[in-house]
């Protein structure tokens, strides 16, 4: 029968080897998964990643959800969460036109990063033919949805135009060996 111990504060000895020091022996462990433990502000407490190899081709101006969706839900309306991405778009045109892309990252609705369009002449060919410039993109920020519900975070991606066959690309290759990813952490209040 498991027995209970109620107290307010523990506290390790002032003086000796392991003074100021409240010790869970090896073979043991602290057992906080319910929910009771509180760390302190700065530290990571939980991490949600995905990563995509898909190829997946937008050939749009409208920003387009891409397979980089994470969902997380925040212990404390208190927590940060940091968001982290590294986006691997393709630019295609088919003829000498400038074309550029343009990529956000939303919590849910809500657009937290809104970055620049990004634009080139065309450097290179692919099997097809196609002029293309590859553009990896890090993006990070550090929200505050100041909620315990459960939230989205994704990318999305536009082409800037599409005469001419302007288009993008997520990811290079149908197997890249450097996928497209999205990691949020959340961080304690």
């Amino acid at each position: 029968m498991a027995s209970e111990l109620i107290v307010q504060t523990l506290k390790g000895p002032t003086s000796g080897d392991n003074a100021n020091k409240v010790i869970i022996p090896s073979g043991q462990t602290l057992d906080a998964s319910a929910g009771g433990l509180t760390t302190p502000a700065g530290h990571v407490i939980q991490v949600v990643s995905t990563s995509s190899a898909t190829y997946q081709e937008i050939s749009s101006t409208t920003l387009t959800d891409t397979a980089l969706t994470v969902t997380i839900t925040p212990s404390s309306t208190s927590s940060k969460i940091f968001v982290t991405t590294n986006v691997i778009a393709t630019l295609i045109r088919a003829a000498n036109d400038r074309i550029g892309g343009k990529v956000k990252v939303l919590r849910d609705s809500t657009t937290i990063v809104d970055a620049d369009t990004f634009q080139r002449i065309g450097a290179g060919t692919d099997s097809t033919g196609e002029n293309f410039l590859t553009i990896p993109g890090a993006l990070t920020y550090l929200d505050s949805p100041s909620t315990t519900s459960a939230v989205t975070y994704k990318v999305q991606l536009a082409a800037s135009k599409t005469t001419n066959s302007g288009r993008i690309r997520l990811n290079s290759l149908t197997s890249p060996t450097n996928p497209s990813n999205i990691t949020v952490m959340e961080i304690a209040g």
